[in-house]
């Protein structure tokens, strides 16, 4: 007889596998949870997504899952809060286990319950990963990426193998998206990877993973993002390889033109002055293409403008000033925005070449130190401003670090004291949505039924709503109607600041 595999040399004082004894049938997985925490919450409320990726193809035990779930869920929910994060687990144990006893005693032959490679008794179930696929996804606030980068590297240690924790603007994508195929992906030299290889979409960065000698694309965290486009000469977008919907010359240099969108809700925006060349980048999360299309018209970029610190909108600025060497980023002073050099203020003046001059206003609510940019031509002729993720086109940011009083003051003081005629470029192209929410509140809003009406045919001809005008928000957008007493009355409010916030808390639970 020949010798035996070195699994079949066990300790023989004990019983073999005595967990098989009492198993009858396929055993329920440990797991019965796949789904944990705020699964309500909008994404624009929860930005940041974090996906712990199987960086092997392996099994992955239900027991495993459970422990990886409780470990993520209590690190966050003691860290972060209960309410501040939602956790999905992605693999699922469907894949059976089976085992057979073997022994290496004497009569081994009459005790064990099968042949090497038989169909054995099921023992748990587990479930079959493959390179890239995510394994447990984390949603939350930017302020609580620490504890969700944190939460997963636990989680790691409940699994065997090797995993990364990816950040991504995505929650339904598979972390890394892998597609294997045989020959040389074009544009690589033979010779400089395995045989196989594997390939992506566009936009997707090239890694390598040592161990298997396969290339491998993992997506950034500006291109996790979907983006809408827009311009300005003033240039205002992500993704600015969308054609132009038109442009309208201003006075002194200050040109508009607008890119339409062709997926997304998010927008960078570039400033030109028409005599000098110089650009100003506001939120560049796409550096590259926003640089790209300065170079188109001739321009560069000479400084960046962020909003705020939400990963959205900065998350590009540390590329930027790798791109362009000694290019300065400003700032608010009470928010920590990422690669920023130089902090403003409420007041603060800048100035683009001789004849566009920006005005810095705090406006906070949705960050404490969010600062929205006025911009103006020397003859104050056909003034915009940037809000950020403070005033949308019928709609305004949730209160994410301030308060119902400040968000008032941010909207109806700040910039509704602005002319009526000044362009309003946001953060987020919500417009369709906004305007249907407010048909529930305003049902009777002549100018808003017309304003949904022309969005929704600018949307299907794949045409943008962006800009609106301060003057049209006091018109169509309720969050800037609450001193009327009409729409007091309607949320039973004393005051103002009572009724935006009884709006706020209507829009964050309205379901359209």
């Amino acid at each position: 007889m020949g010798r035996r595999p070195a699994r079949c040399y066990r300790q023989i004082k004990n019983k073999p596998y005595p967990k098989s004894r009492y198993c009858r049938g396929v055993p329920d997985p440990k797991i019965r949870i796949f789904d944990v925490g705020q699964k309500k919450r909008g994404v624009d409320e929860f930005l940041l997504c974090v996906h712990l990726v199987s960086w092997e193809k392996e099994n992955v035990s239900s027991e495993a899952l459970e422990a990886a779930r409780i470990a993520c869920n209590k690190y966050m929910a003691k860290h972060a809060g209960k309410d501040a994060f939602h956790l999905l687990v992605r693999a699922h144990p469907f894949h059976v286990l089976r085992i057979n006893k073997m022994l290496s005693c004497a009569g081994a032959d009459r005790l064990q319950t099968g042949m090497r490679g038989a169909f054995g008794k099921p023992t748990g179930t587990c479930a079959r990963v493959r390179i890239g696929q995510v394994l447990l996804s984390v949603r939350c606030r930017d302020a609580h990426a620490p504890q969700a980068h944190e939460a997963l590297r636990r989680a790691k240690f409940k699994f065997p193998g090797r995993q990364r924790i990816i950040t991504s603007g995505k929650w339904y994508v598979q972390g890394v998206h892998l597609v294997l195929s045989r020959g040389v992906p074009e544009g690589q030299e033979r010779g400089t990877c395995s045989p196989r290889w594997i390939q992506c979409q566009d936009g997707w960065d090239a890694g390598r993973v040592p161990a298997f000698g396969l290339q491998v694309f993992e997506r950034s965290d500006e291109d996790m993002q979907t983006h809408y486009t827009g311009s300005c000469s003033i240039i205002h977008g992500h993704g600015l390889g969308c054609p132009s919907a038109g442009s309208a010359p201003g006075a002194g240099g200050l040109r508009c033109t607008f890119k339409h969108p062709n997926k997304a809700l998010l927008r960078a925006v570039r400033i030109v002055d028409e005599s000098t060349k110089k650009a100003v980048a506001v939120d560049p999360v796409e550096p590259e293409k926003i640089l790209k299309a300065a170079g188109e018209v001739g321009a560069y970029v000479d400084c960046v403008l962020t909003t705020h610190h939400h990963w959205d909108h900065a998350g590009g600025n540390e590329k930027m000033r790798l791109q362009v060497p000694g290019i300065k980023v400003f700032g608010g002073s009470l928010d920590n925005v990422k690669g920023c050099t130089d902090q403003v203020e409420n007041g603060t003046k800048l100035s683009l070449g001789k004849d566009i001059e920006i005005l810095c206003l705090h406006t906070p609510c949705h960050t404490k130190g969010h600062i929205s940019y006025y911009v103006t031509s020397k003859e104050e002729e056909d003034p915009a401003v940037f809000t950020g993720d403070t005033l949308f086109i019928a709609g305004c940011g949730k209160f994410f670090e301030g308060t119902a009083e400040q968000m008032y003051q941010s909207l109806i003081v700040t910039l509704g004291s602005l002319p009526k005629s000044t362009r309003v470029y946001c953060g987020h192209e919500y417009t369709v949505k906004n305007l249907k929410f407010i048909m529930t509140v305003e049902p009777e809003n002549e100018k808003t039924k017309q304003k949904l009406e022309w969005a929704e045919k600018q949307r299907e001809a794949n045409q943008p709503t962006v800009p609106s005008t301060i003057g049209d928000e006091f018109e169509i957008n309720t969050f800037m109607r609450v001193d009327l007493p009409e729409i007091q009355a309607k949320f039973g409010a004393n005051s103002p600041v009572e009724a935006l916030r009884e709006v706020r808390k209507t829009k964050d639970n309205w379901k359209g």
